[in-house]
């Protein structure tokens, strides 16, 4: 059964009916492996900082992966100046 899309939300929402119900360490074992990625692609950064900059992996400090929800947010995020 589908539900219209309210107006102010812009949502659609969709109700299924007669499914089992999926096993609870799902979504531990997603998380793990969403966190895991995360973290791959934080190293990455890192590692791409410390060969841009000719710097050891010592020598820098709070470089992240950006993840933002909008363009504008990664703007906000950059320092002042670019990169």
């Amino acid at each position: 059964m589908r539900t219209p899309p309210s107006s102010s939300t812009a949502r659609a929402y969709i109700h299924v009916h007669g499914l089992k119900a999926g096993d609870p360490e799902w979504a531990l074992r997603i998380g793990d492996c969403l966190r895991n990625a995360r973290t791959a692609l934080d190293y990455l950064m890192g590692r791409l900082v410390c060969v841009a900059a000719g710097k050891g992996p010592m020598d820098i400090d709070d470089v992240h992966f950006p993840i933002c929800t909008t363009p504008m947010r990664f703007q906000d995020g950059l320092p002042q100046g670019g990169v």
